[in-house]
């Protein structure tokens, strides 16, 4: 996933001169039992074969930087560097370099939301829900949020905004199977019915973003036909052909039970699509 050119103003802003080295002063071992994940946590999924990676050069290296980690009762909550302690226990150790620090609710979920986007680690889903956590559970403004993580308001309100799509389409968006983009251009038809339909498309065929906003921007301009004696029937039919075919379709009855069926195409290359689509 593409990420904006400039994301997180740093973590040394939220957290101070923590470290890059794992021997350098105010850095302590903290056996690995008594650290629990960040609740706040935005990743959702971690790539096991980059853990496994990490894993093994935390066998060959150990960890080279400390995570940042705040104290709970009995124990340790970890605000930065997950992976590094699931990659630590993969590689046998018991104890792994640690700063501790008294962070807020926000400077925690802020700090992790960050980190992993400075990484690439996250998908646009996870941004959406770590900013949707920032706004209802730390009751930060949209503004205060693209403060805190270096975005523009008008990226953070895009970002969230991707929250009000059908849940099968966020799980499409989780598991990569829609950019950012093809999932922003599907939230401007209102029929979560044609949603799904342009979404399968994406899916199956690889369509591009501007693909998927041009025939996205077709579903929305249908302009309702006029009433006549079968108008509804009609009108439902070419809902169900249009979210199917992803363009224009207007169906018109015959005096003696035929009609016609009339299917817009915009250019070559879309009456090919059009043409396998009819093909199965």
């Amino acid at each position: 996933m593409k990420q904006e050119k400039r994301l997180g103003r740093g973590l040394e802003a939220i957290l101070g001169e923590s470290g890059r080295d794992a021997t350098r002063p105010g850095v302590v071992e903290i056996a690995l039992d008594l650290l629990t994940p960040n609740s706040l946590q935005p990743r959702q999924r971690f790539d096991k074969e980059k853990l496994s990676q990490l894993a093994e050069s935390i066998k060959a290296r150990g960890v080279v930087q400390p995570i940042v980690v705040r104290r709970t009762d009995g124990g340790y909550e970890i605000v930065v560097g997950e992976r590094r302690w699931r990659a630590a226990q993969m590689a046998g150790l018991r104890s792994i370099p640690a700063i501790v620090k008294d962070l807020s609710r926000s400077d925690i979920l802020a700090t992790a939301l960050v980190e992993n986007i400075q990484r690439a680690d996250l998908n646009a889903l996870e941004i959406a829900s770590a900013f949707d956590k920032l706004l209802n559970d730390a009751k930060l403004s949209h503004a205060q949020i693209a403060g805190m993580v270096g975005m523009n308001r008008s990226s953070v309100t895009n970002y969230l905004r991707l929250l009000s799509l059908p849940e099968s389409i966020k799980a499409d968006l989780l598991d990569q199977k829609l950019s950012m983009g093809q999932a922003r251009a599907l939230l401007a038809i209102s029929d979560s019915r044609k949603q799904r339909a342009l979404a399968d498309m994406i899916i199956s065929r690889g369509l591009s973003v501007r693909q998927v906003e041009k025939m996205a921007k077709r579903l929305v301009e249908r302009k309702p036909r006029r009433v006549s004696v079968h108008a509804p029937e009609l009108a439902a039919l070419e809902e169900q052909l249009c979210a199917l075919l992803g363009t224009k379709v207007v169906i018109r009855a015959g005096k003696k039970g035929g009609g016609k069926i009339l299917i817009e195409y915009y250019s070559e290359d879309d009456l090919e699509r059009l043409l396998s689509t009819l093909k199965g």
